[in-house]
């Protein structure tokens, strides 16, 4: 599908670069508690993930408000499906969750979770620009 182009393409891309470093960083943890056990601290994983996923969340939320943004005035406002919707409700709750507690309450499997969720809204996200898109040709 491409349909993207200009602040849409430039946000789509931040928000498909921000989840492949936070996969990478997940990997990269995983291969240390596996070669490496006496390095390995899972409160140091679950922290780089539950960051990452901050800023997923936010990249998220800007592509659909510039999303938004490209409707016409004078038109329906655009609004995302719910699944994209659910996936924004979601990672809200999961930060703010994380947020006021310390590293080690977190739990690796809801952190991973998570970020598997986000991969699999990013489809969502796809299809939503795409029937936008749809709208305006």
């Amino acid at each position: 599908m491409e349909i993207l182009h200009g602040t849409l393409l430039a946000k789509y891309k931040e928000v498909e670069d921000a989840l492949d470093f936070a996969k990478t960083v997940n990997e990269q943890q995983l291969r240390l508690k596996q070669r490496h056990t006496d390095s390995y601290n899972v409160d140091v994983h679950c922290s780089a993930i539950a960051f990452g996923l901050r800023g997923i969340s936010r990249k998220i939320d800007a592509l659909v408000t510039a999303l938004q943004r490209r409707d016409n005035p004078h038109a329906a406002r655009f609004f995302v499906s719910v699944r994209t919707a659910k996936l924004q409700e979601a990672l809200r709750e999961y930060n703010a969750a994380t947020a006021s507690v310390a590293p080690w309450e977190i739990s690796l499997d809801a952190t991973v979770n998570c970020l598997e969720l986000a991969f699999g809204g990013l489809e969502s996200i796809e299809d939503d620009i795409y029937a936008h898109e749809q709208r305006w040709q």
